[in-house]
């Protein structure tokens, strides 16, 4: 069973196991563990599929509150013919909804990973989604967090090691339960594409990774950098 720990060291820095791996995760008061096993799935397929990956983290906000996710499952239908038609590549993601105040429309945070081979400019993922999402008359802004992109390569790349570490701990952020609602109007607080959850499937595991290299946390520097992101 999943479970998350925090770092003595670090107060931005908790751990979560899976499979028999630990690996460096956002530390909040409670988190998600369904969506942190979707978080790591969505990394394994892609590097399954893409020798190279690309992972884009991005904010979708709503004009108006709905109690269902028509916005968000329009953005995906939509963005994955796009980047299929321009880069060639399948799309693999993942969005959750959170609302910080019953006065306020709900907001998405997503994870978006794709070919790396073919998409060469990560800014281009984050332009097309945002004219596909501004175009819907209940949607309201798209953004860009703080550093929101990041490439993966699995051929001799030294640094993918903490790469992948340092994507890891950043899409931790979407399993934080906090804004996270618990109304019974609300039928899905998250929800995944490009990948079946839990069906395997995949050639190249987390795990199998760090079977050679030792996880260290991330310094004290980069999680609090990025923390809340």
């Amino acid at each position: 069973m999943p479970f998350i720990t925090s770092d003595d060291n670090n107060h931005y820095l908790g751990w979560f196991q899976f499979d028999s791996t630990s690996y460096p995760v956002m530390n909040y008061p409670k988190m998600d563990n369904s969506i942190m096993n979707a978080s790591l799935q969505l990394i394994e397929h892609a590097l399954t599929n893409y020798k190279k990956v690309i992972l884009v983290r991005l904010d979708f906000h709503m004009n108006k509150f709905t109690n269902h996710n028509q916005a968000i499952q329009n953005l995906f239908n939509k963005l994955k013919v796009q980047i299929k038609e321009q880069f060639s590549s399948n799309l693999f993601y993942l969005w959750v909804r959170e609302r910080t105040c019953t006065s306020l429309p709900q907001h998405y945070h997503v994870v978006l990973a794709l070919s790396g081979h073919t998409c060469l400019n990560s800014w281009n993922v984050y332009h097309i989604a945002r004219d596909i999402w501004e175009a819907h008359p209940d949607s309201g802004s798209c953004y860009h967090p703080y550093n929101p992109f990041y490439t993966l390569s699995r051929i001799s790349d030294r640094k993918f090691h903490e790469n992948l570490k340092a994507c890891i701990y950043r899409v931790s952020y979407l399993a934080k339960d906090i804004s996270k609602e618990n109304s019974p109007e609300v039928k899905r607080r998250y929800g995944t594409g490009g990948f079946l959850r839990h069906a395997g499937g995949c050639t190249y595991s987390l795990e199998s990774y760090f079977e050679h290299e030792h996880i260290l946390p991330l310094s004290s520097k980069c999680t609090a950098m990025l923390f809340g992101q």
